[in-house]
Protein backbone atom coordinates (compact mmCIF):
# COMPACT_ATOMS: atom_id res chain seq x y z
CA UNK A 1 0.00 0.00 0.00
CA UNK A 2 1.09 3.44 -0.93
CA UNK A 3 -0.02 4.73 2.45
CA UNK A 4 2.02 5.08 5.56
CA UNK A 5 1.75 2.33 8.43
CA UNK A 6 0.27 5.37 10.78
CA UNK A 7 -2.49 5.59 8.44
CA UNK A 8 -3.05 2.21 8.14
CA UNK A 9 -2.90 1.67 12.06
CA UNK A 10 -5.31 4.91 12.16
CA UNK A 11 -7.95 2.91 9.95
CA UNK A 12 -8.17 -0.27 10.84
CA UNK A 13 -8.26 0.82 14.47
CA UNK A 14 -11.12 3.17 13.88
CA UNK A 15 -13.73 1.27 15.01
CA UNK A 16 -16.53 3.57 15.08
CA UNK A 17 -16.03 4.15 11.91
CA UNK A 18 -15.93 0.74 10.19
CA UNK A 19 -19.32 0.78 9.32
CA UNK A 20 -18.85 3.48 6.70
CA UNK A 21 -16.72 2.12 4.53
CA UNK A 22 -16.86 -1.43 5.31
CA UNK A 23 -19.79 -3.21 3.91
CA UNK A 24 -21.81 -5.87 5.53
CA UNK A 25 -21.00 -4.07 8.57
CA UNK A 26 -23.76 -2.46 10.50
CA UNK A 27 -22.39 -0.97 13.59
CA UNK A 28 -19.65 -1.30 15.53
CA UNK A 29 -19.47 -0.95 19.23
CA UNK A 30 -16.01 -0.31 21.79
CA UNK A 31 -17.57 -1.39 24.97
CA UNK A 32 -14.00 -0.56 26.87
CA UNK A 33 -10.62 0.81 26.51
CA UNK A 34 -7.95 0.08 28.91
CA UNK A 35 -3.92 0.43 28.17
CA UNK A 36 -1.57 -1.12 30.48
CA UNK A 37 2.27 -0.58 29.51
CA UNK A 38 2.52 -0.46 25.81
CA UNK A 39 0.06 -2.68 24.73
CA UNK A 40 -4.34 -1.21 24.71
CA UNK A 41 -6.87 -4.28 25.16
CA UNK A 42 -10.44 -3.33 24.16
CA UNK A 43 -13.98 -5.45 24.45
CA UNK A 44 -15.78 -4.24 20.76
CA UNK A 45 -18.81 -5.88 19.74
CA UNK A 46 -19.57 -6.13 15.55
CA UNK A 47 -22.89 -6.69 13.72
CA UNK A 48 -23.14 -7.30 10.49
CA UNK A 49 -23.92 -10.08 8.06
CA UNK A 50 -22.44 -12.96 5.56
CA UNK A 51 -23.47 -12.23 2.05
CA UNK A 52 -23.07 -13.98 -1.32
CA UNK A 53 -25.38 -13.43 -4.10
CA UNK A 54 -29.14 -13.74 -2.56
CA UNK A 55 -27.94 -15.30 0.49
CA UNK A 56 -27.84 -13.47 3.67
CA UNK A 57 -26.94 -14.69 7.38
CA UNK A 58 -26.83 -11.47 10.22
CA UNK A 59 -24.03 -12.22 12.35
CA UNK A 60 -22.59 -10.59 15.98
CA UNK A 61 -19.48 -11.44 17.51
CA UNK A 62 -18.01 -9.79 20.55
CA UNK A 63 -13.93 -9.37 21.12
CA UNK A 64 -11.07 -9.32 22.81
CA UNK A 65 -9.27 -7.02 21.04
CA UNK A 66 -5.48 -6.50 21.90
CA UNK A 67 -3.40 -3.17 19.66
CA UNK A 68 0.39 -3.63 19.57
CA UNK A 69 0.81 -0.50 18.08
CA UNK A 70 1.29 0.15 15.54
CA UNK A 71 2.24 -3.79 14.47
CA UNK A 72 -0.74 -5.58 15.01
CA UNK A 73 -4.50 -5.98 16.05
CA UNK A 74 -5.27 -9.59 17.56
CA UNK A 75 -8.89 -10.14 18.49
CA UNK A 76 -10.39 -13.46 19.69
CA UNK A 77 -14.16 -13.79 20.08
CA UNK A 78 -15.47 -13.97 24.29
CA UNK A 79 -19.23 -14.64 25.57
CA UNK A 80 -21.55 -11.91 24.75
CA UNK A 81 -24.50 -11.39 27.53
CA UNK A 82 -27.57 -12.49 26.30
CA UNK A 83 -25.73 -14.71 23.33
CA UNK A 84 -27.97 -14.51 20.63
CA UNK A 85 -28.55 -17.33 17.68
CA UNK A 86 -26.32 -14.54 15.47
CA UNK A 87 -23.39 -14.96 17.75
CA UNK A 88 -20.39 -16.49 16.23
CA UNK A 89 -19.45 -20.08 17.84
CA UNK A 90 -15.72 -18.90 17.77
CA UNK A 91 -13.82 -16.15 16.51
CA UNK A 92 -10.15 -15.19 16.08
CA UNK A 93 -8.56 -12.70 13.46
CA UNK A 94 -5.28 -10.90 13.36
CA UNK A 95 -4.09 -8.32 11.25
CA UNK A 96 -0.32 -7.74 10.90
CA UNK A 97 1.11 -4.87 9.88
CA UNK A 98 4.72 -3.50 8.75
CA UNK A 99 6.44 -0.48 6.96
CA UNK A 100 7.85 -1.67 3.47
CA UNK A 101 9.10 1.89 1.92
CA UNK A 102 7.39 4.65 2.70
CA UNK A 103 4.11 2.34 2.83
CA UNK A 104 2.95 -0.26 4.78
CA UNK A 105 2.03 -3.83 3.86
CA UNK A 106 -1.29 -5.35 5.86
CA UNK A 107 -1.67 -8.78 6.43
CA UNK A 108 -5.26 -10.47 7.98
CA UNK A 109 -5.68 -14.13 8.92
CA UNK A 110 -8.88 -15.49 10.55
CA UNK A 111 -10.78 -18.69 12.19
CA UNK A 112 -14.23 -18.01 11.92
CA UNK A 113 -16.73 -21.07 13.29
CA UNK A 114 -20.51 -19.90 13.29
CA UNK A 115 -22.73 -20.91 15.86
CA UNK A 116 -25.46 -21.22 13.16
CA UNK A 117 -26.18 -23.66 10.47
CA UNK A 118 -24.88 -22.16 6.99
CA UNK A 119 -26.28 -24.10 4.26
CA UNK A 120 -23.45 -26.62 2.71
CA UNK A 121 -21.21 -24.69 -0.02
CA UNK A 122 -22.99 -21.64 0.11
CA UNK A 123 -22.40 -20.85 3.53
CA UNK A 124 -18.14 -20.97 3.13
CA UNK A 125 -18.86 -18.95 -0.14
CA UNK A 126 -20.80 -16.30 1.70
CA UNK A 127 -17.70 -16.27 4.60
CA UNK A 128 -15.17 -16.20 2.30
CA UNK A 129 -16.58 -13.39 -0.19
CA UNK A 130 -17.64 -11.31 2.82
CA UNK A 131 -14.22 -11.17 4.28
CA UNK A 132 -12.50 -10.83 0.90
CA UNK A 133 -15.02 -7.84 0.52
CA UNK A 134 -14.45 -6.31 3.67
CA UNK A 135 -10.61 -6.71 3.30
CA UNK A 136 -10.40 -4.72 0.25
CA UNK A 137 -13.07 -2.43 1.43
CA UNK A 138 -10.51 -1.51 4.30
CA UNK A 139 -7.47 -1.40 1.93
CA UNK A 140 -9.15 0.85 -0.52
CA UNK A 141 -9.98 3.19 2.33
CA UNK A 142 -6.60 3.32 3.74
CA UNK A 143 -5.42 3.79 0.66
CA UNK A 144 -7.90 6.44 0.46
CA UNK A 145 -7.24 8.31 3.56
CA UNK A 146 -3.23 7.73 2.24
CA UNK A 147 -3.76 9.73 -0.26
CA UNK A 148 -5.93 12.59 1.22
CA UNK A 149 -2.86 13.23 3.84
CA UNK A 150 -0.22 13.64 1.31
CA UNK A 151 -2.40 16.06 -0.24
CA UNK A 152 -2.60 17.49 2.84
CA UNK A 153 0.78 17.58 3.39
CA UNK A 154 1.61 18.93 -0.10
CA UNK A 155 -0.62 22.15 0.79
Amino acid sequence: MNASLDVAWRTLTDYEHLPQFVPGLRSVRVLRRARAGGIERLLVEQRGEFRWLFYTQPVAVRMDVVHHAPTSVDARGVPAPGDDADHLEYFEGRYELEPVGAGARVRYAARIVPRFALPPLIGTLAVRQTMATQFDAMMAEIDRRGRAESAASMR
